[in-house]
């Protein structure tokens, strides 16, 4: 976010009344902790994060929104943080013209936040065993396979989707996968299969939000 997005962040907040401390992050973003009532709707506070993003948008800005629960006491800021982080990622893993622009981590659902219950050494566990083969050979080969996997699930299993934000012929990206398949052993048209990458990307996140919010 420019100088310009925290500029219009401080605006949005300060014209609708909401009581807050904004800062600046060092990878080009911002958090803010509002200050709002006990039991206060979630959906409510989803709705002012997504006309804030597209109040950004219309100036410019390429801006999502995500908000972590109800931080009770300054020592939980950081669980906080990392909690917004998580909603953020999982407005990255949206397809393109499907995010909502806002997201709350307590709307994310049963199987992230069962996730996030557990360390960091558990979590990078199950990324490494699932993820990890897949890095190396990504590494050795210079082939995008991690992001074409990603892509392929962000729009829920359709080549033609995914081809066209790869920006490749399907049939490359079939390819891909076909080879993906092999290297992790995994059968991409199998229930359990998709989900045991999904909950390793989706530990991936938590893991990345973990060291960004221990890192402000």
């Amino acid at each position: 976010m420019e100088a310009g997005g925290v500029r219009g962040s401080v605006s949005f907040l300060g014209l609708r009344g909401v009581r807050f401390l904004l800062a600046p992050t060092s990878e080009g973003g911002a958090v803010a902790l509002l200050a709002t009532s006990r039991g206060r709707d979630v959906a409510l506070g989803v709705a002012l994060g997504a006309e804030l993003a597209s109040v950004l948008a219309a100036d410019g800005e390429d801006c999502v929104v995500g908000l972590s629960e109800e931080c009770l006491g300054v020592s939980r800021v950081p669980v906080a943080y990392a909690h917004a982080l998580q909603a953020v990622a999982w407005l990255g893993s949206r397809a393109a013209g499907s995010s909502p622009g806002a997201a709350s981590f307590e709307l994310l659902g049963p199987r992230r936040r069962l996730l996030d219950r557990h360390t960091d050494a558990e979590l990078e566990e199950l990324t490494t065993r699932i993820l990890g083969p897949l890095r190396v050979v990504e590494q050795s080969s210079r082939s995008p396979l991690v992001g074409s996997l990603e892509s392929y699930l962000r729009h829920d299993r359709s080549i033609a989707d995914a081809a066209c934000e790869l920006r490749v012929h399907r049939n490359s990206l079939c390819k891909r996968l076909a080879r993906i398949e092999r290297v992790l052993a995994v059968d991409l048209g199998a229930v359990d299969d998709i989900v045991d990458v999904r909950l390793a990307f989706e530990a991936d996140d938590i893991l990345w939000s973990r060291r960004a919010a221990a890192a402000f």
